[in-house]
């Protein structure tokens, strides 16, 4: 088992759309799923040792521990942000690193199980929180590139409430999402439990998102924020 780079996201609402689905004679989001896993996989084919895996409602991505492949493993979280967001779907995550192994059979990992905790114990809202401790890996790595260093420190943000996350809005297709955002918002059930404040916080980073590209036309509303720049 050698040290790597690990990225477990949980799709929200995942339960849900299992129902639809098996419930229809035509899938509605199986083919997504397979779209934008195989979109990913296309997109990142040739990084060294990048892997990328789905099983129930959870997605693995994972990359031999190096300061490049942490901005391999951050980027490809943000594309398939976007990709899912673009599709009406909200992911949920936590990159950490540790000793892992996967073949397929097995996925053993002490690098996920952290990561695990971190998207169950701290994300909370539809968010990837980039462990700290990996962070500090990256960014006091000797000799690190000043253009590795920008780009990692350019996909994420720190919440007012201390946790770094992938800046995936702000990366992508800003118009697009944004329209992807109201669409969710329409059709939100905010009673359900949970919902109203994940939904918030969407907001609120949206707005944030929106004000930082002086797009006030695609404010939703009035807003304060505390989200900071990092690095």
């Amino acid at each position: 088992m050698e040290y790597h780079v690990v990225a477990f996201m949980d799709v929200l609402g995942f339960s849900q759309m299992v129902r639809s689905d098996s419930g229809s004679e035509i899938p509605e989001y199986l083919p997504i799923f397979r779209k934008v896993l195989a979109e990913v996989r296309n997109r990142f084919d040739g990084k060294e040792g990048l892997d990328v895996k789905m099983f129930s409602d959870s997605v693995v991505i994972s990359a031999p521990l190096s300061p490049e492949n942490v901005g391999e493993v951050a980027n490809a979280c943000a594309v398939m942000q976007c990709q899912f967001l673009a599709q009406g779907i909200l992911l949920r995550g936590g990159i950490s690193f540790g000793k892992h192994f996967s073949d397929d059979l097995v996925l053993f990992s002490s690098g996920m199980i952290l990561a695990y905790e971190l998207e169950s114990k701290r994300a909370k809202f539809p968010r990837i929180v980039v462990d700290k401790n990996l962070l500090d890996y990256f960014l006091n790595y000797p000799g690190l590139k000043p253009g590795l260093r920008n780009n990692v420190c350019g996909i994420v943000l720190e919440d007012p409430d201390g946790c770094v996350f992938i800046d995936y809005l702000f990366s992508g297709d800003f118009v697009l999402l944004s329209k992807s955002v109201e669409k969710l918002f329409s059709r939100v059930h905010t009673g359900e439990d949970g919902v109203l404040e994940k939904m918030r916080w969407l907001h609120d980073y949206h707005s944030y998102c929106a004000t930082r590209l002086s797009r006030k036309d695609l404010l939703l509303s009035n807003f304060k924020s505390g989200f900071s720049l990092v690095g």
